[in-house]
């Protein structure tokens, strides 16, 4: 498995990021840190494909990347991803054509329509020298992409 972190973040509140989690070879983790709160997290890392698709507590699944540790009462955290995420990818130009590709440039994809409680759904990418840009693992639903 390839290293693979949880970000958390506190569900009420500004978007603090807590310190990350390492997800064990055999896809463990230990959350013991974390006091017992409401959590959104992120699966960051080597990704490729994959993408969080639920989060099981006992008989209790949540779909949206939210986590109880009040409530989950020392009862495992199952994390269900799915390896078919999927990818958008595209090129930035410049609006001139003797100017280059802005390399370095920030592409977003955001939620259509936004949903920022959801955070976990935005994402980042930088351009290259040739003006492309690639996201992979993405959750399936509509997104606007902005550079």
């Amino acid at each position: 498995m390839a290293k693979l972190r949880l970000d958390f973040f506190l569900a009420s509140g500004p978007a603090i990021n807590l310190p990350s989690v390492e997800v064990n070879e055999d896809g463990s983790f230990d959350a013991g840190r974390l006091p017992p709160d409401t959590y959104r997290f992120v699966l960051s890392g080597d990704v490729g494909s994959a993408y969080l698709e639920s989060v099981k507590v006992g008989d209790s699944v949540s779909h949206d990347s939210l986590l109880d540790l009040a409530a989950a009462g020392g009862n495992p955290v199952l994390l269900m991803l799915n390896t078919r995420g999927g990818e958008v990818s595209g090129t930035v130009q410049s609006a001139r054509d003797d100017v280059p590709p802005p390399e370095g440039a920030t592409v977003v994809l955001a939620p259509d329509p936004p949903n920022p409680e959801r955070y976990e759904l935005y994402r980042t990418a930088t351009v290259d020298s040739q003006g492309l840009f690639q996201f992979k693992g993405v959750k399936p639903g509509k997104y606007r992409v902005y550079a």
